[in-house]
């Protein structure tokens, strides 16, 4: 009986192993890598979501990563809350996304708040008025322009212009922001007509049209 033991004794030591192992594969199974992209500046804070009824639900004391640039980071597979710290800047501030097996990057990247959409305003309209004035040379003769509002990220803009006569219509168009500088992308139209600018997003379109 006595030799049996130690056999017994090697199977529970080779058992608790194999279950610790298992344990441990299974765990790095679960873990994901991926890249966060963060807006520039921003500070983002990842927290693990709690479900419920809210659209979104963490406990703010328990921040599972702070990051204020992009990074690439590994966490379980799970339903997490990206949270923008300054969030007076942007429209919403909270992005609640799914982390699963086939995650391998999440874009941060939300619209921002109207607040700091007027405060950059400021520093664009005199290139935004350049911008119709190179590509309509005479148009400071005909309209003033009355309205003009930014949108996303800061690199969409409407303009509404109002005549100087009543022998034309008041109309709006859309220009674009890239490297080079602001660029008008549709024709000057009572409304701007979005399925003839497949480029430009609708809801840039709606709020151009309704300045």
């Amino acid at each position: 009986m006595r030799r049996y033991v130690p056999i017994v004794i090697l199977y529970v030591v080779l058992l608790v192993i194999g279950m610790g192992l298992g344990a441990f594969v299974h765990h790095r199974r679960s873990l994901v890598s991926f890249k966060v992209d963060i807006p520039e500046g921003a500070t983002v804070k990842i927290y693990a979501d709690q479900g419920g009824d809210a659209p979104f639900q963490y406990d703010p004391s328990k921040p599972l990563f702070t990051l204020s640039s992009d990074k690439t980071i590994q966490t379980k597979v799970g339903t997490y809350d990206f949270v923008i710290e300054n969030a007076g800047d942007y429209e919403q501030n909270v992005t609640k996304t799914i982390v699963n097996s086939a995650t391998d990057e999440v874009s941060i990247n939300p619209d921002l708040s109207k607040a700091k959409l007027d405060s950059l305003l400021t520093a664009e309209s005199g290139k935004i008025g350049a911008a119709l004035t190179t590509k309509f040379s005479d148009i400071d003769r005909y309209y003033t322009v009355s309205k003009t509002g930014l949108y996303k990220h800061g690199q969409w803009a409407g303009v509404a212009l109002t005549p100087k006569s009543n022998n034309y219509d008041p109309v709006r168009l859309v220009l674009e922001k890239s490297d080079s500088g602001w660029k008008v992308v549709t024709d000057p139209y009572i409304f701007v007509l979005g399925s003839l600018y497949k480029e430009v997003p609708p809801d840039v379109v709606a709020s151009t049209n309704s300045l």
